[in-house]
């Protein structure tokens, strides 16, 4: 299945369009890491219906600011 969704939010808060569509593709997100720098984040997610089971890495940011915050899945996501 192809897939590409970004959320303009906190990785760790997310917005309540994120919440749905995390629950409409029963989306486990399994954990979040710091990939480094200026507060890019790892995410790590499952879907038996996306990812039929496989844990991907995902994409996130985390800012100071509101306005840069995001979270995104992609069916080209790597394998974790």
């Amino acid at each position: 299945m192809t897939y590409s969704k970004q959320f303009r939010c906190n990785p760790y808060s997310r917005s309540a369009e994120c919440l749905a569509w995390l629950a409409d593709n029963n989306v486990t997100i399994h954990t979040i890491r710091d990939a480094g720098m200026y507060g890019n984040r790892l995410v790590h997610y499952s879907s038996p219906t996306l990812t039929n089971g496989e844990i991907r890495i995902g994409s996130g940011y985390e800012s100071t600011s509101q306005y840069g915050n995001n979270i995104s899945f992609n069916s080209n996501d790597a394998a974790a």
